[in-house]
């Protein structure tokens, strides 16, 4: 029973859970396809966590009430989608100025080395 300002905020939250829902389901497939994490604002802030170099963990909560026992059964299918997404977390070395020169070198020294001798 919402009007006005109310009404298009809640349009925009249920899109942007919607939108949710299509990437953790596109995503718990195993990346087939195009993944648009651009729909929404809240897809394209998580894009880093969902699909990249990170751990994510996601809560999902029940209610016990019977009056949300359809948001509890949708709950628990979006939580088993969610189980299902695997990411590669890494964890990301910084190199100092020197170590940096050092391991470019040595890679510039490798690739010389390349060129002069002649390939098989």
């Amino acid at each position: 029973m919402s009007a006005g300002t109310r009404l298009k905020e809640g349009c925009h939250i249920n899109w942007s859970l919607l939108t949710l829902g299509n990437v953790i389901r596109k995503l718990s497939k195993g990346r087939q396809g195009h993944i648009n994490y651009r729909d929404s604002k809240l897809t394209r802030i998580l894009h880093p966590c969902l699909g990249g170099n990170a751990r994510t963990t996601i809560i999902c909560t029940l209610s016990p009430a019977r009056s949300h026992v359809e948001q509890s059964r949708n709950t628990l299918l979006f939580a088993t989608c969610a189980k299902e997404v695997t990411t590669k977390a890494q964890v990301n070395v910084v190199m100092s100025d020197k170590a940096l020169v050092k391991h470019l070198q040595k890679e510039l020294a490798r690739l010389e080395s390349e060129l002069k001798s002649p390939a098989p």
